[in-house]
């Protein structure tokens, strides 16, 4: 996912280059910027949860350290 987000970026940098000469070109990246923005922060979130999940288990929960007070 990552090769194809990377080669979606550099059509976008192309794009950007070329953008000034054409109308509907430059409202496509305006639109595939947004979503490819929007992607980059799904694959933030799960790389995210998998190393709180990878820390959760080779380490254990903070509610499992920490008593919980009344």
């Amino acid at each position: 996912m990552k090769d194809t987000m990377a080669l979606i970026e550099a059509v976008l940098l192309d794009a950007e280059q070329k953008r000034s000469q054409n109308n509907a070109l430059k409202e496509w990246l305006r639109y595939t910027k947004h979503v490819f923005s929007d992607a980059e922060d799904i694959v933030d979130d799960f790389e995210c949860e998998a190393l709180q999940k990878r820390v959760v288990d080779t380490h254990g929960s903070i509610s499992e350290k920490v008593p919980f007070l009344d």
